[in-house]
C-alpha cells in the first residue's frame, strides 16, 4: 500500500490489477500441487483453503478492457479471477 500512498498525492495515474494465481502454476512440477505423473493434488495450506486463478488470456483481455473503459478507470485496484476453488 505504500505504493498507492505514493502516487496518491501526484499526479501520476495508475491502476493496480490484481489477478490472482496463474491457473498454469498449478500445472508447474516446481510449484507441487498438481502432479499429473503420480495423479496426486497437495493442497495450498489445508484442503478447504480456496484458491483464485486466472489464465493469461483473460488477463490480457481484461487488462485491455480495462485500459480502453470509458470514463477512464484511474488510481484504484481492479480485481479480476477466472475462478476460485
Amino acid at each position: 500500500m505504500m505504493f498507492v500512498n505514493f502516487f496518491a498525492h501526484g499526479k501520476t495515474q495508475w491502476v493496480i490489477i490484481s489477478t490472482g494465481m496463474f491457473m498454469s502454476y498449478l500445472f508447474e512440477p516446481d510449484f507441487g500441487v498438481v502432479d499429473l505423473q503420480t495423479h496426486t493434488v497437495n493442497a495450498l495450506g489445508s484442503y478447504d483453503t480456496a484458491v483464485t486463478l486466472t489464465t493469461p488470456d483473460d488477463i490480457g483481455a481484461l487488462t485491455a478492457e480495462i485500459v480502453f473503459y470509458e470514463p477512464t478507470i484511474s488510481n484504484e485496484i481492479v480485481f479480476l479471477a477466472g475462478d476460485t476453488i
